[in-house]
C-alpha cells in the first residue's frame, strides 16, 4: 500500500485500514482483523499517537523512573543531567520514558505483570 509523503499520509493510511475506527475500537474481532507492520519503532510510536488521538478522552501520560540508584553520590554523573539522558534512550526490549494513555484505549500487554489478576501476555 502506498502512502502519501505529505502531512496527512499516516491519518489517511490508518483511516483506510480502521474504518470506522471511533465506533469499532472496543470490538476485538474487529481489531483482530486489522493491523500494520511499522518498519521502526519511531514510526510505530507515530501512528499509536494517531490512533490514541482518535479516541475521545483526555490523555494521560505515564513516566518511568528518571534516577540510576537511590543514592545522591553518583560518581562520575554528577555533572550529567541524569533524567534527560535516561529520557532519550530508546531501547529494543525497553519501554519507552512515557506511556500516553486513554480510558478505553485498547492495550496488550508484551509480558505477564500479574497473573492472578489477568495481567499476562497477549491479553
Amino acid at each position: 500500500m502506498l502512502i502519501q509523503n505529505d502531512e496527512d499520509g499516516l491519518h489517511n493510511f490508518n483511516a483506510s485500514i480502521y474504518t470506522d475506527f471511533d465506533n469499532k475500537y472496543e470490538d476485538w474481532s474487529y481489531l483482530r482483523e486489522r493491523g500494520t507492520i511499522p518498519p521502526t519503532n519511531d514510526d510505530i510510536d507515530e501512528i499509536s499517537t494517531i490512533m490514541l488521538s482518535m479516541l475521545l478522552g483526555n490523555v494521560k501520560s505515564y513516566k518511568s523512573c528518571d534516577t540510576l540508584s537511590n543514592s545522591n553520590d553518583c560518581g562520575p554523573f554528577n555533572d550529567m543531567e541524569l533524567p534527560k539522558l535516561l529520557n532519550s534512550f530508546k531501547i529494543f526490549g525497553l519501554p519507552n520514558y512515557y506511556l500516553d494513555l486513554k480510558a478505553s484505549a485498547p492495550v496488550i500487554l508484551l509480558r505477564n505483570l500479574d497473573q492472578s489478576l489477568g495481567l499476562c501476555t497477549d491479553t
